[in-house]
């Protein structure tokens, strides 16, 4: 039978009147009908701005987890309202998440609340010459983690409560770009230097939503082997800590911005008109006589000079690594994200971007035998260069094909661990 009062309450929920939401969500608490959890959490994942109806958000989910059993789903056995269990498990866990990293992201330091947008901001265009406004870049910023964080509690709960062959699939994932800084920003904003690391954490997170986007387009029962769920599960795990991160970081750049640094003035000395007055010329005296026949000693200490990469090397490496890390972005961002959101293509079957090249490590090994980090990094640029050609010529033969279905999730993650690759090489080589 339906619960006529429950649909009031939910439509109590749109009211323009804070009191009157908050009212509502206390009400759903005590009903404890379940229905009313996603609509809760959507509630509480808004961070709306009356602070007493989050607070009744927060205290009605809180009471559904009272009344879950304390061991849902402990029979080994598959039950008949399984689905449904999982779904209700898999919000409130979603909820509990959140609630924890939610500290993180709307907490700074001195305790301030961090703003979140609820839409993203479009970037504003930089040019050689202007950069982009500082609150616009924030806002971008702060509303790409904000998704983000919100991707990660939904793939937390996806990978968390499912089994192999059979994921929840309810999860509304959030739009992650990546979203680079313009040259003239990075140099007008020295705290904005964060955002390659984010952009790094980023493309490492859509690796999850890309492989669970691909598990979730199968039938039931073979939605995600053992293998993905242990995969995916490791690098949630893994990204946890970077992601909360970031959430002192733009609260840091929020409430202390760091000095803007704009353009270098050189200032023209203003000619006198005074004649400077004439130099005396120093009568010269008689030196001192010295006493000789005696040596003066002077110790001599050698120091031994440290290990270091040849400049045109380093420059070399570095070159093919700053390619690198912009084809594989590129090939991600302007091409499999567009194939994957169903957005038509910019540039056709074409991939105009100038290609890193393969280092031959043969000719400085006496260099690596020094600096073994040297090796290491034309290894990942090597390595990398290999994912990447295969991410471009899969994307061009499925171009011409016209054929994307099996291509995207490989070629994502191709990219993706081929950008990974360059900037852990790049890391090795710029901060030894």
């Amino acid at each position: 039978m339906p619960d006529s009062k429950l649909a009031v309450l939910l439509q109590q929920l749109k009211s323009d009147d804070p009191k009157a939401r908050a009212k509502a969500c206390r009400a759903l608490g005590k009903r404890g009908n379940p229905e009313a959890i996603p609509h809760l959490v959507r509630v509480y994942q808004r961070f709306e701005e009356d602070d007493q109806v989050r607070a009744a958000a927060e205290k009605a989910l809180k009471q559904f987890i009272k009344k879950m059993p304390s061991k849902p789903g402990a029979s080994k056995g598959r039950v008949s309202a399984s689905a449904g269990r999982r779904w209700v498990i898999g919000l409130v866990v979603s909820f509990v998440v959140l609630l924890l990293l939610n500290v993180v992201l709307r907490m700074g330091g001195d305790g301030e609340t961090v703003s979140t947008a609820a839409e993203v901001t479009p970037m504003a265009t930089a040019t050689p010459s202007t950069p982009t406004p500082r609150d616009i870049l924030l806002a971008t910023y702060e509303t790409l983690y904000q998704n983000m964080l919100t991707n990660f509690v939904a793939m937390k709960t996806e990978w968390g409560t499912g089994t192999p062959g059979d994921l929840p699939c309810t999860a509304v994932v959030q739009p992650m770009q990546v979203t680079e800084l313009a040259e003239i920003d990075r140099n007008t904003y020295p705290d904005f230097g964060f955002v390659l690391d984010l952009n790094l954490t980023l493309t490492k997170m859509n690796l999850t939503v890309d492989s669970w986007n691909l598990q979730c387009s199968k039938p039931e029962g073979q939605q995600g082997s053992l293998d993905d769920f242990n995969t995916n599960n490791d690098r949630l795990n893994a990204l946890e800590p970077e992601i909360q991160a970031y959430g002192p970081v733009l609260a840091e750049v929020k409430n202390n911005p760091a000095p803007t640094v704009g353009p270098t003035v050189t200032l023209t000395p203003i000619p006198s008109d005074t004649v400077p007055a004439p130099t005396e010329t120093a009568v010269p005296t008689q030196a001192p006589a010295t006493s000789t026949g005696v040596p003066t000693l002077t110790p001599t200490i050698t120091l031994t000079p440290e290990p270091t990469i040849d400049p045109g090397v380093l420059n070399a490496v570095i070159k093919e690594l700053d390619l690198g890390l912009a084809a594989s972005e590129r090939i991600n961002v302007n091409y499999w994200f567009r194939i994957r959101d169903g957005q038509p293509l910019d540039f056709g079957c074409t991939f105009g971007v100038t290609m890193p090249t393969l280092y031959d490590p043969t000719p400085v090994q006496a260099q690596i035998a020094q600096k073994p980090e040297l090796g290491t990094a034309i290894q990942l640029l090597n390595d990398g260069i290999a994912l990447l050609e295969q991410s471009v010529n899969s994307f061009l033969t499925s171009c011409q094909n016209g054929n994307y279905a099996s291509a995207i999730a490989p070629g994502i993650n191709n990219a993706s661990q081929a950008y990974i690759n360059f900037e852990q090489a790049k890391g090795l080589l710029v901060n030894p």
